[in-house]
């Protein structure tokens, strides 16, 4: 695989399952610090966090949907792991209101 310099703090949201799961698995072989966001199900992250350790990849649960759990979970990002550099927003329409 190509390295493309992706070293900087990235934060994946959707990430326990699809493409969000796929897209944290390319950031971590890249040597990106991933932050793979959950709403419930953390389980598919599981064998991620054991691979590559709490150095290169964290987990952190929100509701996407409550404004206040965003903000907390950017918040959390900030303290624990550093400055988000790249956001991949990764939401399936369905889950999203007109206004969102």
């Amino acid at each position: 695989m190509m390295d493309l310099g992706l070293n900087e703090v990235h934060l994946v949201t959707d990430a326990s399952g699809g493409i969000g799961l796929v897209i944290c698995e390319i950031f971590l072989k890249q040597g990106a610090r991933v932050t793979a966001h959950y709403n419930t199900n953390v389980t598919s992250l599981e064998p991620l966090l054991a691979e590559y350790g709490p150095s290169r990849i964290r987990t952190i649960q929100a509701d996407l949907s409550d404004e206040d759990d965003v903000i907390l979970m950017f918040i959390k990002e900030d303290e624990e792991f550093g400055s988000v550099q790249v956001l991949v927003v990764n939401v399936t329409v369905s889950e999203m209101t007109l206004e969102q």
